[in-house]
């Protein structure tokens, strides 16, 4: 056993174990999901995609420095914005996660939900609405952050509240590119007429993939940062919409590998705020 994981049980000694899913380790590794995966995954497991590149080793083993572990996230064209959205909500439910954050993305919803422009989406954006607010009114009210958190956790893996939260990303890239179009002047002076077009057409359609500026609307919409990991022949990051220094921006990470697919990562800082146990598959809730 690690240092690092034996600090962690160390913590978890006053904690009360919760598997959300009841899954061994090898139908984990294995399962293809319908939506992301239901638990995260060592990230050594990730190295069977491409085990006989000595290269992608390499690289997947000097990630594993500061990078805990991964889910997959379903590749039918939308894996970008489900990465970062399903990260991103997992997130701000946590209850280790400032209620501010959870406040912040409602007001964003509200910004959505009051503009006669996406009306055509009004239910994939109600039915995220309601789920937010409903958990925000309960911590308001002391109530169990923990159990909405596990609710959150089993919800993602339905395929209607998966896609109407991808709907809601998009939504939200749409709107922060369309912003950028008419206000940013730098942005502006960058873009021709025809890639605002093809932007504008790529990031409504369902199961086309981000690309080029999409990457930076969805975190600049959230008013997060994403650090996107790419390991093809060596290592890149790239800070999305731009690196924070100051801490105070909620960070989540995403890696993308081989053919440009999209998947989530847990560093292994938030592993240890999150209190998550990766052999057992198990979160440590603090006793009452």
């Amino acid at each position: 056993m690690s240092l690092f994981e034996k600090l962690l049980l160390k913590g978890n000694q006053e904690s009360v174990p919760v598997l959300i899913f009841d899954i061994n380790n090898k139908e984990a590794d294995e399962e293809y999901p319908t939506t992301i995966s239901k638990c995260w995954l060592h990230l050594k497991t990730i190295k069977k995609e491409a085990q006989f590149n000595q290269t992608y080793i390499d690289n997947i083993n000097k990630l594993m420095l500061d990078m805990a572990a991964w889910k997959k996230s379903r590749g039918d064209g939308n894996c970008y914005y489900r990465a970062v959205i399903s990260t991103y909500f997992l997130k701000i439910f946590h209850p280790a996660i400032s209620l501010e954050h959870l406040y912040n993305f409602i007001n964003i919803l509200t910004t959505l939900y009051n503009s006669y422009e996406y009306r055509e989406h009004i239910q994939e954006i109600k039915q995220i609405f309601d789920f937010v607010c409903e958990a925000y009114n309960s911590a308001a009210k002391n109530e169990d952050r923990y159990a909405k958190f596990i609710e959150t956790n089993r919800k993602l893996q339905e395929q209607k509240f998966d896609l109407a939260l991808v709907r809601v990303a998009r939504v939200i890239t749409y709107k922060t590119f369309k912003e950028s179009c008419e206000n940013d002047e730098d942005f502006k002076a960058f873009l021709l007429d025809e890639d605002k077009l093809q932007g504008y057409n790529r990031i409504q359609k369902m199961g086309v993939e981000a690309e080029t500026h999409d990457l930076v609307m969805l975190p600049k919409g959230l008013g997060i940062e994403v650090n996107q990991i790419n390991v093809f022949d060596k290592i890149v990051h790239y800070h999305y919409p731009k690196e924070d220094f100051t801490g105070s921006m909620l960070k989540i990470w995403i890696i993308c590998k081989l053919r440009g697919h999209y998947d989530a990562l847990l560093s292994k800082s938030d592993l240890e705020i999150e209190k998550y146990n990766l052999k057992k598959r198990q979160y440590f809730y603090p006793r009452n």
